[in-house]
């Protein structure tokens, strides 16, 4: 029992490599900031290509790559069925936009 903590402790530290919680949850929020930014701005070009009338294939597929993203992540820890299945929907509707954008440009 006192070697399982001891593996316990050590792998602890070795995930916390040199950060402590605060910056652990810095780290976090600063990468779910930088997520909300980058699918901000992919929705404004979104809106910009739909008013000039161009295909949306590219900001799309990057708004359903963070909904991907999000979605599978969420399901490894939390074992959502609903998670996997929006993420399983967004990894298609990405491909299918990065084939449409190669295929019709």
């Amino acid at each position: 029992r006192n070697k399982n903590k001891e593996e316990i402790l050590a792998a602890n530290r070795y995930e916390n490599r040199g950060m402590d919680e605060r910056e652990h949850k810095i780290s976090f929020n600063a990468q779910i900031f930088a997520g909300m930014i980058v699918t901000l701005v992919a929705l404004l070009f979104a809106i910009l290509y739909f008013i000039k009338g161009q295909n949306l294939y590219c900001p799309t597929a990057i708004i359903f790559t963070n909904l991907a993203a999000i979605s599978i992540y969420q399901y490894k820890y939390m074992k959502k069925k609903v998670s996997l299945l929006i993420g399983i929907l967004a990894v298609f509707i990405v491909v299918m936009n990065i084939i449409l954008f190669v295929w019709k440009g």
